[in-house]
């Protein structure tokens, strides 16, 4: 009788251990998903802020909006990708970027960071930052992919 109370205790202890792991477990993903969607929410304002402040970015933004929805909730990541304005950039990324369309990106971003380094910056850690960053902004426009033909 005795080893039959303990044997009981033991199976109470396991299923109480279990439950709160499952409940630590629910609230963590319940706090990843609000992380998600916080952090979606900041990306798509910087790209709506994006939209009217010259040197800031939209489309980046609205890309990093659309990951962090979909991993946050999939009912704002629909919205997103049906909205007038913002449905527009994740369907032209969809569909890929043409090689014109990179050196055409490719010639501009190095033209405004030679005029930035030769009219604006005057220290050569700055040049060479500005300069570092173009090329790793040149990386990424390359690595995207191209639309099937």
């Amino acid at each position: 009788m005795y080893t039959n109370g303990l044997s009981c205790c033991w199976r109470i202890l396991a299923i109480r251990l279990i439950s709160y792991l499952l409940i630590i477990s629910l609230r963590k993903k319940r706090m990843q998903r609000l992380l998600f969607v916080g952090l979606g929410a900041i990306s798509l304002s910087l790209g709506v802020i994006g939209i009217v402040v010259p040197g800031l970015p939209t489309t980046p933004f609205v890309l990093l909006a659309a990951w962090l929805f979909i991993r946050g909730d999939e009912t704002l990541h629909r919205w997103l990708s049906e909205h007038r304005i913002f449905g527009k950039y994740l369907q032209a990324y969809a569909k890929g970027v043409s090689k014109q369309v990179k050196w055409r990106i490719s010639f501009f971003m190095w033209g405004m960071i030679a005029l930035s380094c030769s009219l604006f910056l005057e220290d050569w850690l700055f040049r060479l930052v500005v300069i570092l960053a173009g090329c790793i902004g040149t990386l990424v426009v390359w690595m995207l992919r191209e639309p099937p033909k």
